[in-house]
């Protein structure tokens, strides 16, 4: 349960992926409800602690669902994606918490943040990452108002998740990709995955000509780093911050050190392609909705954050009709080559045959290695499965 998978330890997906494929009787689909409820959740918790930061709702906060509701994203298509979608989620559920602990003076709801907080690290090293950094920002600014007199848990929870995921980088261990690191051309490489990374929370819009899309997503970045930065930074030096605005601030911070160590780490081992917007994109999206938050944090109403509002919502509108689309295409062209995949596990016919014949129905990748992998998953889901995978007995003459 705890050990590493590839890069990643992921004990709470793990516990919640075998619990859930066991109710179901290991029916793959219930772990896309999972990952699409986890988004949507995620989404409502955004969505709260914008209004709670704020003050009040917005109706520019409509980019929060069409940017992490995004039917291009692979959480609809791969059920493991919960890596991606739980993290995204559980970082979510603790701003609204702590935000909400800050303006109703509630340990309780304190407690409850910390906890999220302290998920969101147990989803691999993304969460670990995304943890690390907000639970640093809070443990300083924590410790430079001697929180610890009325609030212990704003020390005490930080420190416990820093803990942590000390033990967690500390007994890392690089996988074969981490490994096969290529050093040739990398500062080429490095560019073209900052660039699409920039823009991934376009998903299949992003594929189009044309760079105002990332230099629409780099100038709110950076309009949101700079207020972080311009507010942190003598906050620290006088010691009297607003906590609910240092959660926000970390977390976006969070997502920046984890856009970067993502360029860093994955350029080093392959090229961009087309279609990595799905998986890691998802990693990144809360960078364009954190940022939407931060630039109108200030309630004021004026003609540039409608201006805004109106471009963000346009574009981002586009983006999610292009990615519904493709949804809805993808499941009704590939409905019946999986259905039928699906059924052929309840057959007569051998694993081993199966698996050679219809690997690129279970697979992406065809070795000898992974069609003897699949048949033996195929093996053990007739043995365990339900109805699904249960071969029918042979009609008697």
């Amino acid at each position: 349960m705890i050990a590493q998978h590839v890069d990643h330890r992921i004990p709470l997906i793990k516990l919640v992926q075998y619990g859930l494929l066991k109710l179901s009787k290991f029916d793959f689909r219930v772990l896309l409800l999972f990952n699409a409820a986890m988004a949507t959740a995620g989404a409502l918790a955004l969505a709260g602690a914008a209004r709670l930061h704020r003050g009040s709702a917005h109706w520019g906060d409509l980019v929060i669902p069409l940017t992490v509701l995004n039917f291009g994203f692979g959480l609809y298509l791969w059920s493991f994606s919960a890596q991606f979608s739980l993290c995204i989620a559980l970082s979510f559920l603790f701003l609204y918490l702590f935000i909400k602990s800050q303006t109703a003076r509630s340990t309780p709801f304190l407690i409850a943040a910390m906890v999220a907080l302290w998920a969101c690290a147990l989803c691999g090293m993304n969460g670990a990452i995304v943890a690390t950094v907000i639970a640093a920002a809070l443990l300083v600014f924590g410790l430079r108002q001697r929180a610890w007199k009325t609030q212990f848990a704003m020390v005490a929870g930080p420190a416990l998740v820093l803990a942590m995921n000390a033990a967690i980088f500390l007994t890392w261990q690089p996988s074969g990709t981490t490994l096969a690191a290529q050093q040739t051309d990398l500062a080429t490489r490095m560019l073209s995955w900052g660039r699409h990374l920039v823009e991934s929370s376009f998903i299949l819009d992003g594929w189009l000509q044309g760079y105002w899309r990332p230099i629409l997503c780099a100038l709110l970045f950076v309009a949101a780093l700079v207020r972080a930065l311009v507010y942190l930074v003598p906050a620290l030096r006088r010691g009297d911050a607003d906590m609910a605005k240092v959660a926000i601030y970390a977390t976006l911070l969070a997502y920046a050190m984890l856009f970067v160590s993502i360029v860093l780490g994955r350029s080093r081992s392959s090229e961009w392609s087309p279609g990595l917007e799905m998986h890691y994109g998802y990693l990144v999206v809360a960078l364009v909705p954190l940022s939407w938050i931060i630039v109108t944090e200030s309630g004021k109403k004026s003609l540039a954050r409608w201006a805004l509002a109106a471009v963000l919502l346009v574009a981002y509108g586009h983006a999610f009709r292009w990615g519904a689309i493709y949804r809805f295409h993808d499941v009704r062209d590939n409905n019946v080559p999986y259905t039928n995949a699906t059924l052929a596990i309840g057959s007569q016919e051998a694993p081993e045959a199966l698996a050679k014949r219809k690997i690129s129905s279970y697979f992406f990748v065809d070795t000898p290695d992974t069609q003897d992998t699949v048949a033996q998953g195929i093996a053990k889901l007739r043995r365990v499965g339900g109805p699904l995978y249960k071969a029918q007995p042979a009609e008697s003459n």
